[in-house]
């Protein structure tokens, strides 16, 4: 079976477990791994903190805490605590290069790569530590002929001081200083001096100091030892051109010292972990540059350039992550880097869990460059199901209990889905299938499903398998809607139903083959409060005016969710929620919309700040205004409704409050309520009975087509007719 490494947040514990084979996928290719790095400053951190109490995570990132303490204001403590262990219960992939041949080329990348091409790979989450690994087009590149394996498994590392050393602007005869001196370190003072600098090295360690003379430092200072300024001075009397600090720390010693010995004008590059406490004196006085690079060059945490979508255009970004790569190989090849001095220690792949034990307990004495070694060949390549908590002797499946599947299984999922389906007694997990292998695995061990997949097919495939929950991203719902629905299972697809009219109309095809049978997550009719707003609107003689006001919160512009094949922006992927409540509080299906934003808003997506008129055919008014613009401190989403003397307010789905000529009443619940219970309690009742579930698949329909209107209407700038969508696309013909 593969094996993977991983970091357990919740407990603080490094494991080595069997997962899935990766599926290849467009844009990259999957990799067989010979070798991979561990890093031991960012690794160590990692474990450090993992292994701190709950409250020490939360003193260690006082950002984190602060969001969790307002989402628990606005949404309940216990919503908060779920989400909370949700994330900690996530599992962190370690490693982030290595080397390997090519095993499978996906769509778009043949051009580059081909089979049983030697790789050297990049990426956390990608060049991870596994025996087989799925890698984006642009966080890999060949490996020279003449450059080993083992030390091409360096290559991302070696990026890394490759783009700091960029970004201290040598030049011949410059003086650069590097502070920390462990394998990064070791492998700037090679870089720096193959560019034509003079380098000094320092460090606490006396041997990594003599270690980097030998590697082409014309000198060096131990901390603690010597007096460094001055020996710095007697180096170069103007001080140093650049200070590059690789050290690891809570202090700010490491920046304190690089102001004093840097020369006016001079530049910091602090890629290392050190506490950034300036001295504004000396920067004031030498007018000092800081530098914080982004790791190893552009194009890391740009989700478009990592999935392999896109490269930047070479004219105007020279050195991206993988042409950094490109070069540190080439300086490997001619020798201008030298790894072997930096080799301390190679492991068998299979030592993995001890191997960091002895990491984080500080026994591994004298670690530089530490390795893993793996394999040549596997027994079985690509097992893309495993199983991971098997029925108790075999037996065969309990017909009283609704078995389930899941393909994707995302914070939304595991924070709130599966903790209310775990709490059924008639429900049975069976499979999860995600796209990355080690999700898989730590998703079917924490909520006991019985198997583990990379590939959708074994879920539809299933016989046992009564209803597929769908929760990946938006722009695969429609298809694995329509695929799973073919294959006759009860479905649950989270919205938007479809990105688009062409998808929509695919769904509505595979729903008349098993009609009755799907449920989108529209959750928030089913809250308790809804209900009773509903109750009391029943008897209702004229049309409704109703206002729905969403606090949104902002989201980064490189966020998959503005991602116009991912994502759809949030009209289409979250605007959808209330025009469905909209329809469902009316009683009506809409008519016509018209939508504007606000203009000459850089910071924010088109349809980040929406106001949204939508009249219904009964007459009734709805009100969608969508904000990116507010705090998240501050109540997510209210609700107002008015008709008939009477004023029916909904605040965060936790306060309800009534007022009428006769009545005036309230409700205030303990934490929000969105109506998620509610919501998978009809679906798996109407599952036991063998129903078509009570939703009008016009719903659907509406609320989909609606959400394309308005976002039609945003670029034209005009009222958008319902009807016209329903006669161009043929839907009234589909139903």
């Amino acid at each position: 079976m593969l094996k993977q490494v991983f970091l357990d947040y919740k407990k603080g514990e490094v494991k080595l477990v069997e997962v899935p084979a990766p599926k290849v996928k467009p844009n990259g290719v999957i990799v067989r791994t010979l070798y991979s790095v561990i890093s031991l400053g960012t690794e160590s951190l990692m474990i450090s903190l993992a292994k701190k109490s709950l409250i020490g995570k939360a003193i260690e990132r006082p950002d984190l805490l602060k969001q969790a303490l307002d989402f628990a204001k606005n949404e309940g403590l216990l919503n908060a605590y779920r989400l909370a262990m949700t994330k900690l219960s996530e599992p962190s992939p370690m490693g982030y290069s290595s080397v390997g041949i090519i095993e499978e080329v996906g769509q778009n990348a043949e051009d580059e790569f081909k089979v049983n091409d030697l790789v050297a790979c990049a990426g956390h989450g990608y060049a991870c530590h596994a025996e087989l690994t799925y890698v984006p087009k642009t966080l890999c590149v060949k490996v020279p002929e003449g450059v080993k394996p083992i030390h091409a498994a360096f290559a991302n590392i070696g990026a890394i001081a490759l783009h700091s050393v960029r970004l201290a602007e040598p030049g011949i005869g410059s003086r650069i200083v590097v502070i920390g001196l462990g394998l990064l370190g070791q492998l700037t003072v090679q870089i720096a001096k193959a560019a034509g600098c003079n380098v000094f090295g320092i460090d606490i360690v006396s041997q990594k100091v003599e270690l980097a003379k030998t590697l082409g430092a014309e000198a060096g200072a131990v901390v603690g030892q010597e007096d460094i300024k001055a020996k710095v001075e007697a180096w170069a009397p103007q001080g140093a051109d650049s200070v590059i600090i690789f050290a690891s720390t809570k202090s700010s010693q490491p920046i304190e010292l690089a102001a004093k010995i840097a020369r006016e004008k001079g530049k910091i590059v602090v890629p290392g972990w050190v506490r950034l406490k300036l001295p504004r004196h000396y920067f004031y006085e030498k007018e000092l540059e800081l530098i914080v690079p982004r790791s190893s060059g552009p194009g890391l945490y740009d989700s478009k350039y990592e999935s392999g979508q896109l490269d930047y255009p070479y004219t105007y970004v020279r050195w991206t992550v993988k042409r950094n790569m490109e070069a540190f190989l080439q300086l490997i090849k001619e020798n201008k880097v030298k790894l072997d001095p930096l080799i301390t220690h190679v492991f068998d792949f299979e030592k993995a869990e001890s191997v960091y034990k002895q990491i984080y307990e500080h026994k591994l004495k004298g670690a530089i460059g530490v390795v893993f070694k793996y394999k040549a060949k596997y027994k079985k390549l690509k097992p893309v199901i495993i199983e991971i908590t098997p029925r108790a002797k075999k037996t065969k499946r309990d017909k009283d209990k609704i078995v389930v599947g899941f393909i994707g299984a995302g914070q939304h999922a595991q924070s709130v889905l599966l903790p209310i389906l775990k709490k059924m007694r008639e429900i049975e997990f069976k499979i999860v299938c995600t796209a990355r292998p080690l999700t898989a695995t730590q998703v079917a061990k924490r909520w006991r499903f019985q198997y583990a997949t990379t590939d959708f097919h074994k879920v539809l495939e299933d016989p046992d398998i009564d209803v597929v929950f769908i929760t990946t991203r938006h722009d695969t719902h429609a298809y694995f809607t329509s695929e799973a629905l073919k294959s006759g299972k009860y479905v649950f697809v989270e919205k938007p139903l479809a990105m688009n009219c062409s998808e929509l109309a695919q769904v509505i095809k595979a729903y008349r083959k098993n009609p009755g049978k799907l449920m989108v997550g529209f959750n928030r009719r089913y809250s308790p409060l809804i209900q009773q707003a509903k109750s009391y609107l029943s008897k209702r003689i004229e049309p409704l005016m109703l206002f729905i006001r969403i606090n949104a919160g902002y989201t980064p512009l490189d966020s998959w969710i503005f991602d116009p094949i991912q994502g759809g922006g949030r009209i289409i992927g979250e605007l959808c929620h209330f025009i469905d409540l909209a329809l469902y509080l009316s009683d009506s299906i809409p008519m016509l919309v018209y939508a504007k934003n606000t203009e000459n808003d850089k910071k924010y997506h088109f349809t980040d700040n929406v106001a949204v008129i939508m009249k219904h055919k009964d007459g009734s008014i709805s009100n969608i205004f969508y904000s990116s613009k507010g705090i998240r401190k501050y109540s997510r989403e209210r609700i107002e409704m008015y008709c008939q003397e009477s004023v029916v307010i909904i605040d965060n789905f936790r306060n309800l409050e009534i007022i009428g000529k006769e009545r005036k009443s309230s409700i205030k619940l303990m934490n929000s309520d969105r109506g998620h219970k509610n919501e998978l309690k009809l679906l798996i009742e109407s599952i036991k009975r063998d129903q078509s579930l009570p939703i009008d698949i016009n719903d659907y329909i509406y609320t989909t087509i609606t959400t394309f209107a308005i976002h039609d209407s945003l670029k034209c700038g005009q009222e958008k007719v319902l009807q016209e969508y329903i006669k161009k696309y043929h839907y009234s013909n589909l139903l």
